[in-house]
């Protein structure tokens, strides 16, 4: 009875944080991928700037044109923080709700699987991850995409042709794939998953044919893919950009003739899947404040961030023993079982996407802990006599989790509730989050956005080339051709720009329309401004990048 009741708190406590996760405000990566991916509006998808050369203004594969065509469309129809917000929470409640079915296909035994129930939930219920998985980035599609292959590896349909099953399962699953790589290159990363839900997805001579299909389709799409992805970080124009992009992946540091030292420390130090727990801790100075600073007292930091990294650990340690244990006693027959093959392609691919990473950014921790979590649902539920020592400790790792996540849920919400709840009063940048954009009072902002650009004289009656646009902007302004971010610009991702007026001249940009916050001074001042929004014109744009006079040209005194 009390593993029953724990397995619904479990779940109830994960629920409750992430419906939490609705006041977020909006983090400018939620836009700025959003804004990366517009081939369906440009023809093209781009990055902040153009500053690489050819390669950031690139045509995607013909398989991306759907999710960019479906991305355009929906971002067009719902122009609204809020609306990215919503998405956001629906995808993570909707990840929840896979998972939620995938350990019922996994364990069929009522106690072992509200044990299993209980242990996972609260796992994802640690820390800031319920928040971090409503962040509505590409990795919220890649995790959908992967759970749905997952699902579809254990669908039994008895009255069908094992044949016709393995040839629908696999072509669902090519189909998953694409989906995945068309948002980001992590679904390139997480290839050997795929091609694992393939292998296993009929037994069999009669299924190897679309197996082996599926496989070579697979393939050729991942490749295309990787292509594709490659290509479109690279910056050969750009040696500023390029220096900054290096920090972020061990492939720009090899392309980059890196040492081979560094690059073997960074593979032997990046492998282990538990450097991505501690993104989850309740961090006081979170990255570029995606969430507000400064608002857990100290012990309530440090028990929050022991019993994330207690119970993950403890969990990680136990699935690799329940596993080594079955391939031990089972050896190669051990590798028929579709629950070992997945986990150790899940494992595989958190190993060479740690191996990779330099720079390690809390939403990681969105794609890797709930990855880990269905890895450890797959090893769980492998079969095991309730006797030896991995069972018994799930058990007594269950009876301490539950409390553990339940006060962790509680002490999240507590500390960052009134913030929050703030921050969703207050439209447009918010003072101490100046990279995060409130989910209130959108409809106020397009207001002072349209007297902003009638001030200055940028009609609005035709679609606009290379407006300089922000978070706040971006997603009134959407339907204009090849916009360019502020942070490609003005700041952080700007390269070799030093005179952002002067770029947008020659690039033959209609305008600025930004947050008056993010402008220097000298072009603020020259905006004409509604509200907090400043727009300047494409005449103001061409005296703004002239040169100053030189006032001692004529100045015999000078001399």
């Amino acid at each position: 009875m009390i593993e029953r009741w724990y397995s619904k708190l479990a779940v109830s406590g994960l629920l409750l944080s992430i419906a939490a996760g609705m006041f977020l405000p909006v983090y400018t990566d939620e836009i700025g991928w959003r804004f990366q991916e517009r081939a369906w509006i440009d023809g093209v998808d781009m990055m902040v700037n153009d500053l690489c050369g050819p390669n950031t203004l690139a045509r995607p594969p013909w398989f991306m044109m759907p999710v960019r065509w479906f991305s355009a469309m929906a971002n067009q129809a719902y122009a609204d923080p809020l609306f990215i917000r919503i998405e956001g929470l629906a995808c993570a409640l909707g990840w929840i709700a896979l998972l939620w079915g995938l350990t019922a296909r996994l364990e069929g035994d009522a106690t072992k699987l509200s044990q299993l129930r209980s242990l996972i939930f609260s796992l994802l219920g640690l820390g800031t991850l319920p928040f971090l998985m409503v962040l509505s980035r590409p990795e919220q599609p890649l995790i959908l995409t992967l759970l749905l292959m997952i699902l579809l590896v254990f669908v039994r349909a008895p009255a069908l042709d094992s044949r016709i099953l393995a040839w629908r399962k696999t072509t669902a699953i090519v189909l998953l794939a694409g989906v995945a790589v068309s948002y980001h290159v992590k679904g390139v990363a997480y290839a050997p998953v795929a091609l694992g839900c393939i292998a296993v997805s009929g037994k069999g001579r009669e299924t190897l044919a679309p197996r082996l299909a599926g496989a070579g389709a697979l393939t050729a799409l991942m490749l295309a893919a990787a292509n594709y992805w490659v290509g479109r970080f690279q910056c050969p124009g750009d040696a500023k950009m390029a220096a900054s992009l290096a920090r972020e992946n061990i492939s720009y540091v090899i392309a980059n003739h890196g040492q081979l030292s560094d690059v073997l420390l960074q593979l032997v130090s990046g492998i282990n899947p538990l450097n991505y727990v501690w993104l989850a801790a309740p961090d006081n100075q979170p990255m570029s404040n995606w969430i507000p600073g400064d608002l857990f007292p100290v012990p309530v930091f440090y028990a929050i961030a022991s019993a994330l990294t207690l119970l993950w650990v403890s969990t990680f340690i136990l699935s690799l023993a329940i596993l080594a244990r079955f391939l031990r006693l089972e050896r190669l027959r051990g590798l028929a079982e579709p629950r070992v093959i997945l986990a150790l392609a899940i494992l595989a691919c958190m190993l060479v996407w740690g191996a990779s990473q330099v720079n390690r950014n809390p939403y990681e921790a969105a794609h890797v802990l709930p990855m880990l979590a269905v890895f450890s649902a797959l090893c769980l539920t492998l079969p095991a006599p309730e006797t030896s020592l991995p069972m018994r400790g799930l058990v007594r790792l269950v009876r301490f989790a539950v409390p553990a996540a339940v006060l962790c849920e509680a002490a999240l919400l507590v500390f960052t509730g009134g913030p929050l709840l703030r921050a969703a009063r207050t439209p447009g940048y918010l003072a101490d989050q100046r990279y995060s954009v409130s989910i209130a009072g959108y409809a106020g902002v397009k207001q002072d956005i349209d007297r902003a650009m009638a001030k200055a004289g940028i009609p609005s009656s035709r679609r606009l080339h290379r407006l300089l646009l922000d978070d706040v902007t971006y997603l009134a302004l959407q339907r204009h051709l090849m916009p360019l971010h502020r942070l490609g610009v003005l700041e952080v991702w700007n390269g070799s720009i030093d005179n952002p007026a002067q770029y947008l001249d020659d690039r033959g940009s209609d305008g600025v329309v930004v947050s008056c916050a993010n402008l220097p001074l000298h072009m603020e001042m020259a905006a004409a401004r509604s509200g907090g929004i400043c727009a300047i014109n494409r005449a103001i744009l061409v005296q703004l990048a002239a040169p100053p006079p030189d006032i001692w040209a004529d100045d015999p005194s000078a001399q």
